[in-house]
């Protein structure tokens, strides 16, 4: 349920004094463990798990999704797997995306709960979808979003304050406008690391997302799984598929970039669906200063990782993802500034396979 407080003056800084007090209370009781995080904005959240809910099935019932989310003063962690077990993802925001990350005395560690994913990406859409959210900061003031975890219901509690400056007629004072959701939180789901039995060697390749949005698109035809291959000289990729009819697409050597194969080729058939998801769900941007980056792996066991790096202070949709084209050591150098950002996951298993196959 998400409230709207009111409109409150200056006696708000007392209650939020109160609130700290209150906290600071708890910690010298030595009762429970809490942790309370600070953002400037929830635009690119909303945006990373409205992409996550992407791969919620259709024959899935959405409101009955639950992520798992883990908070830490390290960050936040929200993972979720499809009932089918053939594709799970992930978000990870660093901590540098918060403006501020406090946790009790006790919270040394990460406060894992269960929540609907359905709710936490609705909740914090239309939080960025606050007029003072979409305009600058000179215009309509700003904007702060804080999540709490627990509060005294044991709920997710999201508060978004509005510190109002532009003067309007009926309140021509500075002013502030604070709203909170209280989420329920349930059991945490059982929920493995997929990549726990990642084996290498891995192939991977990075492309222009462009190029893989028509091949997923034009391979919809045929009706079948979509088989991956990458072979090692010369370097080259081919999408194929064959149901219907029969289709095969090989990427232009030109635009692939960072190819890395262990054999002469490597060859592992998806799930068209689950691969299109992963692939494009998050944003599309033709920005040279475009903050999202893809980067596509295979295990020895077919294992399909695609990792899309978000610089979590960007503005985001979930619509198509733009990979990382002409920086093959990216995600492997040291030097690179990547704080700030966040990470959208998806792992996929080939067909034919199961979780319990590989645990074997």
């Amino acid at each position: 349920m998400v409230v709207p407080r009111g409109l409150l003056g200056g006696d708000e800084s007392e209650d939020d004094d109160d609130r700290v007090e209150d906290t600071d209370r708890e910690e010298e009781d030595g009762e429970g463990r809490s942790i309370v995080m600070r953002m400037a904005q929830t635009s690119s959240l909303a945006g990373v798990l409205q992409a996550m809910r992407a791969s919620v099935s259709q024959k899935s019932n959405k409101q009955s999704a639950i992520c798992t989310v883990a908070l830490s003063s390290e960050g936040m962690h929200v993972q979720w797997e499809d009932e089918t077990k053939n594709i799970q993802s992930q978000v990870m925001v660093r901590k540098d995306s918060f403006v501020d990350i406090r946790a009790s005395r006790s919270s040394t560690s990460r406060l894992v709960f269960g929540v609907s994913l359905n709710q936490f990406a609705d909740t914090l859409s239309l939080f960025a979808s606050s007029p003072s959210s979409q305009s600058p900061p000179a215009s309509l003031g700003f904007v702060e979003v804080t999540l709490r975890y627990p509060n005294h219901e044991n709920q997710l509690e999201i508060e978004m304050c509005e510190n109002n400056t532009a003067p309007i007629e009926a309140a021509p004072h500075p002013r502030e406008v604070h709203t909170y959701a209280k989420l329920s939180t349930v059991e945490t789901p059982n929920i493995s690391d997929w990549l726990e039995h990642w084996q290498d060697p891995e192939s991977s390749f990075h492309v222009s997302s462009s190029l893989l949005r028509e091949a997923i698109e034009d391979l919809e035809w045929p009706g079948g799984c979509i088989t991956l291959c990458i072979a090692k000289e010369p370097p080259q990729v081919y999408l194929s598929s064959t149901g219907q009819g029969s289709l095969s697409i090989r990427l232009p050597e030109s635009e692939v970039t960072g190819l890395q194969c262990p054999s002469d080729h490597v060859e592992h058939s998806y799930n068209h669906k689950q691969l299109k998801v992963a692939l494009t769900s998050v944003s599309n941007s033709s920005d040279e200063s475009c903050s999202i980056l893809t980067k596509v792996s295979i295990s020895s066991q077919g294992i399909l990782k695609v990792m899309h790096m978000v610089n979590s202070l960007q503005q985001v949709q979930p619509q198509t993802g733009v990979t990382l084209h002409g920086s093959a050591g990216y995600f492997e150098s040291q030097s690179r500034n990547i704080t700030r950002t966040g990470i959208v996951q998806y792992v996929i298993l080939p067909v034919d396979t199961s979780l319990q196959g590989l645990q074997a």
